[in-house]
């Protein structure tokens, strides 16, 4: 979708679908999905893009813009200032999030992705507390985003199940939130 380093001109509402934020092409930074904005954290233009985006979904829809005509928005509404704080803002939590994530020993580290991945892009299976983990983001790709291997992904997602946190069907995750949250919490 977009390369590192390629500049950018255009700003990117993701409607629907998944994308990875991959630095030095190998190491995944962040996912987005819906409602969130590519290209919106530097208003420069001609500015390099700081991360390569990967689409990761079977189909993405996005609403693009020119960056010169959000610029121009930004700029001349007291709003649209707003907005762009509230999003730089946004941006700062998610690196200091991130950050804090690799802080974590790998058991609470991994569990801790877990979560987050499952509260901002999981979906409901219709029980209570129980969300289904993304089929698009792979164990691969949580050892990346985890900076970890992944047998050490393996082994921990094991666990997980032996905990009954985790519930493997067919060619999807089952992951218990409340149980989840429950294990985070005595551990943190």
């Amino acid at each position: 979708m977009i390369l590192e380093e390629e500049e950018l001109n255009e700003i990117y509402f993701i409607e629907s679908g998944h994308v990875a934020a991959f630095k030095d092409e190998e190491k995944i930074v962040d996912f987005f999905a819906k409602e969130d904005v590519l290209g919106l954290a530097n208003l420069l233009l001609d500015s390099k893009s700081e991360y390569s985006f990967q689409v990761i979904s079977n189909e993405l829809i996005v609403t693009k813009y020119e960056k010169s005509d959000i610029i121009e928005k930004v700029i001349n509404t007291q709003e649209g200032y707003f907005y762009h704080y509230v999003h730089m803002q946004n941006q700062v939590e998610r690196m200091i999030e991130k950050e804090a994530l690799l802080r974590l020993p790998s058991e609470q580290r991994i569990s801790l992705a877990l979560f987050q991945i499952v509260t901002k892009f999981g979906e409901s299976t219709g029980k209570q507390h129980i969300s289904r983990f993304p089929k698009q983001i792979s164990k691969g790709m949580i050892a990346q985003y985890t900076s970890m291997n992944p047998n050490t992904i393996t082994n921990v997602i094991q666990k997980l199940e032996e905990e009954e946190i985790i519930h493997p069907l067919r060619r999807t995750i089952h992951v218990d939130m409340s149980k989840l949250e429950m294990k985070l919490k005595e551990m943190l």
